[in-house]
């Protein structure tokens, strides 16, 4: 029965991320930074992370269903109507709504006649007193506006915006019944600064409010009845028309202003420092619901006081039916961070990374195994590993060099650096008579420390150090043969010819973070604290800088060039995956993985891959983003895009003219697992969305709308000629509907220089 719920587990997530072209491997049911926990019953609850991932389960943990948002990025508010209505807000703009306990979300998007630009406004909050009754907070970024509070009467289809007369942001709205509610408003822009709270009043469903005496300090809200309340550390008997402070009994780091819940009168729960308490006496006193400390925990939930959920940063999740007194870890595999990764074909691959971790596969990541390490290795970290076949192998351990001859089955230390300080970080074997390995050498008197560069010429059983005057310290290096090789580290590209005696240097303002050749003329390095990605033609002779614009102005941390001109990329911030088709010239978005931080992607070819991360995650790659690509004819056979896609402007900066492109999906796309039986490329290519491209000005202000219409899936080009406009920043937005399950808002900023 465990092999059958793996198998149905592994065939949903499949389904479920096949659009997406990335599927979890480990650890599952992934690795994503989880963040909300959402009880909606005994048996129902979901639990949202970063990169719009939605885990749904309907049998209290046994099974998952996983989804992605992409719009929604991270769920910012969310409110409970029943154990099958609910609503999110996702980042700062998107709404979504659920009626079937999670399984699918459709889009709303109200008409607020308040144009949501990125540089003015964002959704802060969201509340439904029952299913027709509900308010939405809009909160801004710029001192000189106040939040906006809307109200529905009808379930969402209408919205009208009240007059609070209240001029300050927004952090949260809660009704004890239609007419009574309370507002909690700061004047920050951030929804969590609460040092200059105020709690305001209404006794009329919103349309007048009054604004209670006393401290300017007042907490999140909740409440369990129509008169016991808690705001932070202040308590109300009496419907919140009055409130006196309540000490909370809690350890340090506990924080009753949002970690905690009340069941009723007297039972609830709060977290902190990775454990969960439990009160019996309405907050006087608490204990620990168990003495585990759950690595990461961020956010937990309980349907009463025996049934309960956690989720912690590592994509853990957890479930308890004791009250806390014990935990079910709902999933499986490591969670160290990984380093580095090499397949050396389509089954076999091993992986890397802290405290001693070797996994390897022979099945492309279906299942992966632990392999052991020497003593003394399992607390160190293994950076970086190189295989000449199958069973031949090296790891970096530190200041130690690791090896196999049967697979990994057995790993032995067969080299040990001789400094006392420093590490090794990269090694690359190029035939069975050379290898190499580079790392730095601690020196206290000299700043960057020397590098140091060790090489084999009998598979490892010798390794002689490259003495060299020259060498800084040197991250990562790229051998396309025995004689022909580089290095790159702090400020400089180091090449050889003659396989390591004598090395050339290239000052380079940046650190060399990740490095790249393909053969003796191509190659690429981005850096590591300048945003900065270069690219060579004539083998590092000159290097051509990659303009910031073109990488839709984000830097690369690391990528993979499986031929000249196709290569896939990870973003040092936010873990978007870029694709170029032209050699690393231009860079454009395809998603977001919500993964920790990547160390390392290897393309085997166009349409099969691997990434791994921190917190132990390992996504495996299918698909082609390169062939969606290699086209700029719409709507043409085989290039219909699979997601919602809003490109940077190019030029930019740009006089006058520069040219938007974007993508729209098809619904059946989007939605490939319920419609993978019905799916067929004629019925993507006749779904419509509509589609609206404006531009604003940096105050929010719209200047020019160059799309508003019906459009059919495929890509777009629009030009915008800015020649009656005066230099500065302008944001572009785009905002689509596709059928009645998705949708699009996004926007971006450009610059006319004139």
């Amino acid at each position: 029965m465990e092999y059958i719920f793996r198998i149905f587990f592994l065939i949903i997530i499949s389904f479920s991320t096949y659009f997406a072209q990335w599927e979890w491997q480990n650890p599952l049911p992934n690795g994503a930074y989880m963040e909300k926990v959402i009880v909606l019953s005994a048996e129902r609850a979901i639990v949202t992370g970063r990169g719009g991932i939605i885990m749904t389960t309907h049998d209290s943990g046994v099974t998952w269903h996983e989804q992605y948002l992409p719009e929604v990025r991270y769920t910012r508010k969310y409110t409970v109507i029943s154990e099958n209505v609910c609503w999110i807000i996702g980042g700062l703009d998107s709404i979504y709504k659920t009626e079937d306990g999670g399984m699918t979300w459709d889009a709303q998007l109200p008409d607020f006649n308040l144009d949501l630009a990125l540089s003015k406004y964002r959704l802060s909050n969201i509340e439904f007193f029952n299913e027709q009754i509900g308010y939405i907070l809009v909160s801004t970024n710029i001192d000189s506006c106040h939040g906006v509070i809307y109200k529905t009467e009808n379930g969402g289809s209408e919205w009208y915006q009240l007059d609070t007369g209240i001029e300050r942001n927004f952090s949260q709205i809660l009704f004890i019944n239609e007419q009574i509610g309370f507002l909690l408003s700061h004047t920050g822009q951030f929804d969590h600064y609460l040092m200059n709270s105020k709690l305001h009043r209404t006794e009329d469903g919103g349309q007048t409010w009054s604004t209670l005496e006393g401290e300017n300090y007042f907490g999140r809200l909740h409440f369990v009845n129509d008169s016991l309340g808690w705001s932070g550390n202040k308590r109300t008997t009496d419907g919140g028309i009055t409130w006196h402070s309540q000490p909370y009994d809690l350890p340090s780091g506990v924080v009753p202003d949002g970690e905690f819940m009340f069941l009723d009168s007297l039972n609830g729960h709060a977290m902190g420092n990775g454990i969960i308490y439990n009160t019996s006496d309405a907050g006087q006193t608490w204990n620990k619901t168990s003495d585990t400390a759950f690595r990461h925990l961020t956010d937990f939930g309980f349907y009463n006081m025996e049934i309960g959920y956690a989720c912690g940063g590592t994509g853990s999740l957890y479930s308890t039916l004791d009250g806390g007194s014990s935990w079910t870890h709902l999933g499986e595999g490591i969670t160290e961070t990984l380093y580095d990764l090499e397949f050396v074909n389509e089954k076999k691959g091993w992986v890397v990374g802290n405290n001693g971790t070797i996994l390897h596969t022979t099945n492309g990541g279906d299942n992966w195994e632990r392999q052991d390490v020497p003593v003394g290795i399992d607390s160190l970290r293994l950076y970086s590993l190189s295989f000449l076949d199958s069973e031949n192998g090296w790891i970096i351990a530190e200041k130690h060099i690791l090896n196999t001859t049967n697979g990994g089955q057995n790993w032995n230390i067969q080299f040990s650096a001789e400094f006392d300080r420093g590490e090794l970080y990269d090694i690359q074997f190029i035939d069975e008579t050379c290898g190499f390995a580079v790392g730095y050498e601690y020196d206290s008197w000299v700043y960057p420390h020397p590098g140091v560069i060790y090489k084999t010429t009998n598979l490892g059983l010798e390794w002689n150090k490259i003495e060299s005057n020259n060498f800084s310290v040197a991250y990562t290096l790229s051998f396309v043969d025995s004689l022909t090789g580089w290095t790159g580290g702090s400020g400089m590209v180091q090449i050889t010819t003659d396989g390591g005696k004598n090395w050339s240097t290239e000052n380079i303002v940046s650190v060399v973070f990740d490095l790249q050749f393909n053969d003796h003329n191509h190659g690429w390095f981005s850096s590591a604290d300048h945003s900065d990605f270069y690219r060579t033609t004539n083998g590092g002779e000159t290097w051509e800088f990659v303009p910031w614009e073109n990488r839709e102005n984000r830097s690369l941390s690391c990528f993979s060039f499986h031929n000249n001109q196709n290569g896939i990329a990870s973003t040092y911030m936010s873990n978007r995956i870029m694709t170029t088709v032209d050699a690393g010239s231009n860079w454009n978005y395809q998603t977001t993985l919500p993964s920790g931080r990547i160390h390392k992607i290897q393309l085997l070819n166009d349409s099969l891959g691997w990434a791994v991360s921190d917190r132990g995650g390992i996504m495996k790659y299918t698909g082609n983003y390169f062939e969606v690509n290699s086209s700029d004819k719409d709507n043409e056979q085989n290039n219909i895009p699979i997601e919602f896609v809003l490109h940077q402007n190019y030029p930019n900066p740009f006089n006058p003219t520069t040219t938007i492109s974007y993508s729209i999906p098809s619904s059946v796309m989007l939605n490939l697992f319920q419609h993978l039986n019905s799916a067929t490329p004629d019925q993507a290519r006749s779904d419509n969305a509509h589609v609206t491209l404006r531009i604003y000005d940096i105050l929010g202000n719209q200047v020019e709308t160059l799309v508003n219409e019906k459009q059919s899936a495929g890509n777009y080009n629009y030009t915008w000629d800015a020649s009656n406009y005066s230099s500065g920043i302008y944001i572009y937005q785009l905002r689509a509907t596709n059928g009645t399950r998705s949708s699009f808002s996004k926007s971006a900023k450009m610059i006319l220089l004139k």
